[in-house]
């Protein structure tokens, strides 16, 4: 998917966005500004929206003097999703199909973006069940489970934080369901909004149901240009690929790749 000229337009207020929770001050503001727009100038035409991201992101990053400008919000939310994951567990381990009702949870998670300008939180003790119980807009979640059933390997590309608590509760009850599949999850390689990145997947214990690997990418989706070579292997002996959210979609929905399932709220 290319971006477009709308792309540009969310990339200066997502920085706005970021830059006003630094500070109000208006000269901070209009040089900071100056700085994503000088950077957004040299971004050719033709280029996913993902990997537009990496012509301000880590310019406003250095302008701001922060490496990681969201890691408090994706420690809190993290933390407040894995508050209520043992009570979620039980209330979908009741329910008729749990592995759907799991997967439609981590689909709702995916609403967690601080990328996305309109983004004001989520009340997640209230609001996650409740939103996981209405119908699908698009359920291909059948023939998700007809290819679940074949695969010997699946790969799970994550994306953001607090999403990815409800992501390890949907691979847990797969591998519960499935226990000979080998389960590969993929994180970003460095800080780049509020995408998970190795630390964060270690630190929610992800790697208690699946395998954790860095894909080599930076950039707010998965672009296979831009892999590193283990990923790259790991990613043509794979059966199964659960893309997770908008950026991942941005990157692979126009490889024709049918062992792609995307899941996006």
């Amino acid at each position: 998917m290319k971006a477009t000229s709308g792309c540009l337009k969310c990339g200066v207020e997502q920085a706005f966005n970021l830059l006003k929770r630094v500070s109000k001050d208006e000269e901070f503001l209009w040089n900071g500004l100056k700085k994503v727009m000088e950077s957004l100038a040299r971004a050719p035409y033709g280029l996913t929206p993902a990997q537009l991201a990496e012509y301000f992101y880590p310019e406003l990053s250095r302008f701001i003097g922060v490496k990681d400008p969201f890691e408090m919000e994706k420690k809190l939310y993290n933390d407040r999703a894995l508050a209520i994951y043992d009570d979620l567990r039980r209330k979908v381990e009741s329910m008729e199909d749990p592995l759907k009702m799991a997967g439609k949870l981590a689909i709702v998670g995916n609403s967690i973006d601080f990328g996305v300008p309109s983004f004001e939180g989520m009340d997640l003790e209230n609001e996650i069940l409740k939103e996981a119980m209405k119908e699908l807009m698009i359920d291909d979640f059948d023939d998700f489970m007809d290819e679940l059933k074949r695969a010997r390997r699946l790969i799970y590309v994550l994306d953001n934080c607090g999403e990815v608590v409800f992501d390890k509760l949907f691979m847990e009850l797969i591998k519960k369901k499935f226990p000979n599949l080998e389960m590969i999850s993929a994180v970003r390689s460095a800080p780049i909004i509020n995408d998970v990145t190795m630390k964060e997947a270690l630190e929610i214990g992800l790697d208690e149901v699946s395998k954790v690997v860095n894909s080599g990418v930076e950039l707010p989706g998965l672009v296979l240009k831009r892999v590193n070579e283990d990923f790259r292997r790991i990613w043509r002996s794979s059966d199964l690929i659960i893309s997770k959210g908008q950026g991942n979609f941005e990157g692979l929905e126009g490889l024709d790749d049918r062992r792609i399932f995307f899941f996006l709220k």
